[in-house]
């Protein structure tokens, strides 16, 4: 009664997947006899694959007070084009973490305050050219009433800003994760 565990697995088979083809840039010039540089992208259906992978998850309550949760999940892409020109998307494979793994503690502090402490581990995206990472995340509550709740959260807590996606297509600035520390209420009715 006090360990659950779960598990899933998938595969997935996929044809006709949306792709991005980069052809051949030229130099051109305008009417009025300005050079540019003519770069044409063009949209097809020429990328298929397969996805598979699992997760696994436990959640364990050593004491009345004490709640422990932990998972582990595994995403495999195989991704393939069926014209020989190499596309922007075939890239998608190393968009997404191959593994990620999340630790959460809840301690009971009384009746009515909670307090929570998480790391999640999440993979290098090779594609983006982002590296691995660890955060970790913190929760306070307090039930004020049995439908209100009233919590301070912090997340991304061990670094003050982190990269976790990047610009494909078109180059723009990265975006990056900050730091954060906000305030919540909960009412549930």
């Amino acid at each position: 009664s006090r360990l659950t565990l779960d598990a899933a697995a998938f595969y997935n088979d996929y044809d006709r997947l949306y792709n991005v083809l980069t052809l051949q840039p030229e130099l051109r010039f305008s009417p009025a006899g300005e050079a540019y540089l003519h770069l044409p992208i063009t949209i097809d259906n020429n990328l298929f694959g397969e996805t598979y992978g699992g997760e696994v998850s436990a959640t364990w309550q050593p004491l009345d007070h004490w709640r422990l949760r932990a998972s582990y999940s595994f995403l495999r892409m195989n991704l393939h084009l069926k014209t020989p020109i190499l596309p922007v998307t075939e890239g998608e494979e190393g968009n997404s973490p191959q593994n990620q793994v999340f630790l959460w503690s809840d301690v009971d502090l009384g009746r009515r305050v909670e307090w929570g402490l998480g790391l999640r581990y999440v993979d290098h995206l090779p594609g983006l050219g982002i590296s691995s990472y660890l955060e970790m995340d913190a929760r306070l509550a307090w039930k004020a009433t049995p439908n209100c709740e009233l919590s301070i959260v912090g997340r991304n807590l061990l670094d003050s800003h982190h990269r976790e996606f990047a610009p494909v297509v078109i180059g723009s600035k990265d975006v990056e994760v900050d730091r954060a520390v906000y305030g919540k209420i909960t009412w549930r009715f």
